[in-house]
Parts: structure tokens; sequence; C-alpha cells
């Protein structure tokens, strides 16, 4: 009897272990879908703001893709967590709340640089993040979306770094 009480432990602990690789993995993908949308959410309010607040035009536009992007990109996430039953924010978190306070409060002359600034330390963790899931992941649809975006954040970075360098910043 001995034995057999030992191959059932041994099975139900290779079963937990099995089990609780791919909960981690579940898990992996909600925490990628909550910070990617809070991500999204922040660069749309930011692009509005840019859109409505910076001096120079190439700042604008930047705002104005950013924006355009995000909301895109936001809408066909929120397809994807839904079917997963992940619940994603409605809005901004509080952090990205106070960086969106603290940019609105600064004057045009002051705001493009320090807007610039913070996109491209937002497009940064944004890549980290999106980078992570493609090799963490686990759902194939989320990994898939990951992938479309990672392209769209490049071209972000791209431009964001372009319109810096134009400004000389």
């Amino acid at each position: 009897m001995k034995f057999q009480s030992s191959s059932m432990k041994h099975l139900l602990l290779i079963t937990f272990l099995f089990f609780s690789f791919f909960w981690a993995k579940a898990q992996q993908d909600a925490a990628f879908a909550i910070e990617a949308a809070n991500s999204h959410l922040l660069k749309i309010k930011l692009g509005e703001l840019a859109i409505n607040t910076a001096l120079s035009d190439s700042v604008k536009k930047l705002g104005k893709m950013l924006k355009e992007d995000q909301v895109a990109a936001f809408t066909e996430l929120l397809e994807i967590s839904t079917k997963l039953a992940i619940a994603l924010p409605k809005d901004v978190d509080d952090k990205g709340q106070e960086q969106f306070v603290t940019l609105s409060k600064k004057n045009a002359e002051k705001f493009d640089k320090k807007f610039l600034k913070l996109m491209v330390k937002i497009n940064k963790r944004q890549l980290r993040n999106i980078e992570r899931e493609l090799k963490r992941g686990k759902n194939l649809d989320m990994k898939a979306w990951a992938q479309r975006n990672l392209e769209v954040a490049k071209q972000q970075k791209m431009q964001t770094d372009r319109v810096c360098k134009q400004l000389k910043l």
C-alpha cells in the first residue's frame, strides 16, 4: 500500500507543478494586458494633451499619431482581454495620472521638451514589456497582439527620437 500511496503523492505533485506552471503563464498574460492597457491609456491622454498644448508642429503631429495608434491598439487589446476574462483598467493608473497632471501644468515653451522626455521613457518601458510578453507569454492571441504592437512601438520610438533630434533635445 505504501507504494501506491507514494506513487499517488508523486502524481499529485507532478499535476500540481504542471498546473502551477500554466497558471503562472496565464498570470503573465494578464499582468501584461493590464500594464499595456495602462500604457495605452496614458499615451492616448498625453497625445491629446500634445495636440492641444505643444508649441512645435512636430510635437503636435507626434501627439496625433500616438493617440491614433494607441486607440487602435487598446481597442484590439480590449477584445482579446474580454475573451480571456481579463479586466482592463478604464482610465490611467495613479502614476500615469500624476504624470499627466504634472505635464499639463507646463507652459507651451516647456511642454514640448518635458513631453518628449516622458515619451522616451514610456516608449522604453512599453518596448521592454512587449518583448517580455513575447518571451514569456502563453496565450497565442495575446502574443500575436504583442508582436503587432512591437512594430508600432518601435515606430513610435523612432518618431519620438526624430522629433527630439529635430528640436535638438
